[in-house]
């Protein structure tokens, strides 16, 4: 049980820091382009809206060989500047036909009980709700055609929290559109 409980650990720490090395490198390149104001809201594949008060960066998928882009949102609700990753958050990822769908793996969560799926939007989504020794994640997932959309929503995180029910995110679940 504690190898299984570490393994989580260090399988959730990877995620973070994949996840801040995205972020990081995205920030970088967009202070050095001088990027509008507005933070980044799209990808090539898809686009979301967020409320006022909350922050975009766009990360890349660091197994993409080609380097087409960003594929990935990172959302966060009252986050500052200087600090974004200290503010509870969401990651939307695209999956296209040719990619695989990287999931969370419901078994390496200590709880972890499915979500009975709902309408947002133009998609029906499915998920799951966990949580370990160290945090709590909703995992949702929709597919259209062969794109695939995941959704991960970091519910605790400096001391503040989110909530599937909480009207800003279902309204930003509800805006997930793809670009076709």
């Amino acid at each position: 049980m504690k190898k299984k409980i570490i393994a989580v650990i260090i399988a959730s720490a990877a995620i973070v820091a994949i996840l801040i090395a995205g972020a990081v490198i995205y920030g970088i390149k967009r202070n050095e382009n001088n990027a509008a104001d507005k933070p980044p809201d799209h990808t090539e594949s898809m686009s979301v809206t967020v409320p006022n008060g909350w922050k975009t960066f766009l990360s890349y998928d660091l197994m993409d060989t080609q380097k087409t882009g960003p594929t990935s949102i990172s959302i966060y609700k009252d986050a500052n500047e200087s600090s974004p990753l200290s503010a509870p958050d969401m990651l939307v990822r695209y999956y296209g036909s040719e990619q695989p769908a990287n999931t969370n793996p419901m078994d390496s969560y200590k709880i972890a009980e499915y979500i009975i799926p709902f309408e947002a939007g133009a998609f029906t989504w499915e998920g799951y709700i966990a949580a370990n020794s160290a945090s709590r994640v909703v995992t949702l997932w929709t597919k259209d055609r062969d794109d695939k959309i995941m959704v991960d929503i970091w519910l605790d995180n400096g001391g503040k929290t989110l909530d599937l029910n909480d009207k800003n995110v279902k309204n930003i679940i509800a805006k997930i559109t793809l670009n076709k």
